[in-house]
């Protein structure tokens, strides 16, 4: 017999929140499709349900709980099936272009073609159009995959002889990839130009847009697949997004020791706690903690640095104090008013200790003896950490 177990939390005014804590794989989709179910439960399933169920076997079960509940005659068996249809819709709508196989997609057609013989024209255009709309991300996900050189700023692991004007064409490469609307001369990049001729908040501007067009990109399923498997082909726009990082901080410590001169480098070093300082005011704290790891590296550090340069980098230095599981990120991240750009680093090992700390599925004498019963709980958390990420990326769409 199907069960689901819930744990009660009372509330100030003596009422009681039932929350799912766990219970079998059918009895969970089935609980998700309840017509008068938790709607927070509902987008909590469709955030973590990959970590229990693949989206081919889900589409499948939710096939088969439709057709079950159509043949029912009763008002509230439609009202299920009709629930259930929802949520194959929001299903379908949101796998990743990772997840479209022929299997799943000829499992799809079936059941549209299914939907127009009985008639019910609107449930299929629903499908129909949802099942395009995958298409087209698909067919999007792999051309961004076949452009070459258009992650970010391109580095080289050579240093040119000519090192202002080679320092310069990876800068370069964040206003061409950028594709904002920047009133520029026409000569303006067959010239010697250095990152000293811009203004810092101009650069952390083109920054932030890279940024923000990498972040978007990002599905939750791929960070809740990398924190259980760390598979890049399963999570291709997080390894785009986090290698982006890796090359911002590698193009700042390649400008800042290219130079042999101390004045010089002390020149770079003051312009990028400039462009820091513009990336904080605007909420951009990927790149702010990309050019922070850079600046406060070893090779960097070893160097003698003057006292202004020293205090002023101490300052957002405590940003990234990992005491307290990074408390003083967490609360400069709290405090930020939206839009904003997370550190996704932070979120991955949030992600990755919740998966290695609680077990996938309840402990026997949890659950009076019962085995094989979905530890809920550890999806709540994930759900928590996924869904502060989701709010972030709704101010980008």
């Amino acid at each position: 017999m199907h069960f689901i177990l819930t744990a009660k939390n009372a509330s100030n005014d003596c009422t009681f929140l039932f929350q799912v804590r766990g219970g079998p794989k059918d009895a969970l989709i089935a609980f998700a499709t309840q017509p008068s179910g938790s709607l927070l439960y509902q987008e909590a399933f469709l955030a973590t349900y990959r970590s229990f169920v693949t989206s081919y076997e889900l589409v499948q079960k939710l096939i088969k709980r439709y057709s079950y509940m159509c043949a029912g005659k009763e008002r509230q068996s439609v009202k299920v099936a009709n629930q259930t249809f929802s949520m194959l819709a929001r299903v379908v709508d949101e796998l990743c272009a990772v997840e479209q196989t022929r299997k799943l997609i000829r499992l799809i057609a079936k059941f549209i073609s299914r939907l127009i013989s009985e008639d019910k024209l609107k449930f299929a255009k629903i499908l129909r159009f949802a099942t395009f709309s995958l298409y087209n991300r698909t067919m999007q996900f792999y051309k961004t995959i076949k452009t070459n050189g258009t992650d970010g700023p391109q580095v080289n692991a050579k240093t040119k002889s000519s090192s202002e004007s080679n320092s310069f064409e990876k800068l370069k490469q964040f206003f061409i990839h950028s594709r904002c609307l920047i009133i520029i001369e026409k000569d303006l990049f067959f010239r010697n130009f250095t990152i000293f001729d811009f203004r810092s908040v101009l650069i952390a501007k083109q920054m932030t847009y890279l940024d923000a067009e990498l972040f978007h990109l990002i599905e939750p399923a791929e960070m809740l697949w990398w924190a259980q498997e760390q598979n890049e082909k399963k999570s291709p726009n997080l390894c785009r997004f986090t290698e982006h990082f890796n090359k911002v901080s590698y193009w700042v410590r390649t400008l800042v020791l290219e130079s042999n001169e101390q004045r010089t480098r002390e020149k770079v070093m003051m312009k990028f706690i400039k462009i820091m300082k513009q990336l904080r005011a605007m909420g951009n704290y990927n790149s702010y903690l990309a050019i922070l790891s850079a600046l406060d590296s070893g090779p960097i550090q070893r160097l003698d640095w003057s006292k202004q340069i020293t205090d002023l980098l101490k300052e957002h230095s405590v940003v990234m104090d990992s005491s307290h599981s990074f408390k003083n990120y967490r609360t400069l991240l709290a405090e930020s008013r939206p839009p904003c750009l997370p550190y996704i680093g932070l979120v991955l090992q949030d992600l990755t200790f919740v998966h290695i700390g609680n077990s996938d599925y309840l402990q026997p004498e949890q659950c009076n003896g019962k085995r094989n019963l979905l530890n809920y709980g550890k999806r709540w958390q994930q759900f928590a950490i996924l869904d502060s990420i989701r709010r972030f990326k709704s101010w980008y769409v």
